[in-house]
């Protein structure tokens, strides 16, 4: 044992100095980093009227009154058309990350789509049917902490993406009911609900008239409208295969399980897309307003997190180096699925070898489910600083749970006699 808890502790030093952290210097909305597609509040709004609505609107974002870290409603504002630059045109959107390995199920509480006329100097706003807004969420093939960083830079989930991205698409407008866009496959425009795979340099509705780009049609939308109250969880792996999760009437319990192995499915083909450089969100106006028009398009978005599926233990917190600890799930499994597969991360490295041999396996008795154990890690393995650990179990079934909890380590020096001077 001695020995291999020696070579351990060095490919976990190695693993360790390896690992590059990101700093997260962007500005927040609850749990998530947050910033503007175009506006940016730290230059003089006179050097930027193409980034500013001809009535002065800009992007803005906050929280719903009550909302917490674990569950609340993003409520933001969107414009698009004319701008402060004479026959200049936008679209706009807010953009939101969530901390790595963190995901969260999320909703359209309430949206809508105003146009406004000019009339005698000022702007009268009414419901503007026949657009599309969109609600876009998913995972990229780098961090995308740094894309949010600053407001201001063009950066959001309907421009052309950086890196390879994956994303459940939900386009919706007004009719005569409030009704989501699955229509004119294959032509990108307008861009339809679903999920899909984009690759680097490339908008979406480029990518959607490409057929090896659709990963599943939103056939899982039949029978439902966009002002339903439903909610979807993504969650994607590091080798290409997703699963949604949607709930039709927003009780807590999952209706639907959508996956990449479904028939008419697929895995993404992308290399690297990972919920280790965090979920992104993207809440995208409508356009189609011709000059000098302008659009508003506010949208409140739910989130809770997935906190209930599995637990890891001890839970996030401060730790000595001094310590030795067992890591536990705990995994219930209500419907009778099992576990298939385990795996670790720590800081978003995969080191699940590491810890194989030496992890128990158990059954909750006063519960139907699963137990994990990882026997006596020393805390001076994970190292001094702030941390991430993250278990996951893949399940019979197909769905995937998890828990990522956040660990302070501590440097201590125990004196000889044990006591106090």
């Amino acid at each position: 044992m001695r020995s291999e808890g020696r070579f351990v502790s060095l490919v976990l030093v190695v693993v360790l100095v390896c690992i590059a952290g990101s700093v997260w210097a962007a500005d927040t909305v609850g749990p998530f980093l947050w910033s503007r597609e175009l506006f940016n509040p730290d230059i003089d709004r006179s050097l930027q009227p193409e980034r500013i609505s001809r009535n002065g609107d800009v992007e803005e974002a906050g929280l719903v009154l009550g909302s917490t870290p674990v569950m609340g409603v993003l409520d933001t504002m969107q414009w698009s058309g004319s701008t402060m630059l004479d026959g200049k045109r936008e679209w706009s959107a807010n953009n939101f990350v969530a901390f790595p390995f963190r995901p969260y199920t999320l909703s359209i509480q309430d949206y809508g789509i105003y146009e406004a006329d000019l009339v005698n100097g000022s702007y009268e706003f009414y419901p503007r049917g026949a657009q599309d807004m969109h609600l876009r969420f998913g995972y990229l093939s780098q961090d995308a902490a740094p894309l949010v960083e600053k407001h201001g830079q063009r950066f959001s989930m309907d421009e052309a993406m950086p890196c390879h991205a994956v994303v459940c698409n939900l386009t919706f407008r007004w009719l005569e009911k409030r009704t989501w866009q699955t229509g004119s496959f294959g032509s990108g425009s307008p861009q339809q609900c679903g999920i899909w795979q984009i690759p680097s340099g490339k908008v979406l509705r480029i990518a959607q008239q490409n057929k090896d780009n659709c990963l599943a049609l939103p056939t899982f939308l039949e029978g439902t409208q966009a002002h339903d109250p439903m909610t979807f969880l993504f969650r994607m792996q590091d080798d290409g295969h997703w699963q949604l999760l949607v709930d039709f009437e927003d009780e807590s319990k999952a209706d639907r399980l959508v996956t990449s192995l479904d028939p008419g499915n697929k895995p993404a083909s992308l290399p690297g897309v990972s919920e280790s450089h965090g979920l992104v969100i993207s809440s995208i106006t409508a356009g189609g307003a011709p000059w000098p028009r302008v659009m508003r398009c506010p949208m409140d978005v739910g989130y809770v997190t997935d906190s209930a599926s599995l637990k890891v233990t001890p839970p996030s917190g401060e730790y000595l180096t001094k310590q030795w600890v067992d890591v536990g799930a705990i995994i219930p499994s209500p419907n009778g699925s099992r576990p298939k597969k385990l795996r670790v991360y720590l800081d978003g490295v995969n080191v699940t070898r590491l810890f194989r041999r030496m992890t128990k396996w158990g059954v909750l008795k006063d519960e139907e489910g699963f137990s994990a154990r990882i026997r006596s890690i020393p805390m001076r393995w994970i190292g001094r600083g702030l941390h991430t650990f993250k278990i996951e179990a893949r399940m019979d079934d197909g769905s995937i749970v998890s828990d990522t909890v956040e660990w302070e380590v501590k440097r201590t020096r125990e004196l000889r006699s044990g006591r106090l001077p």
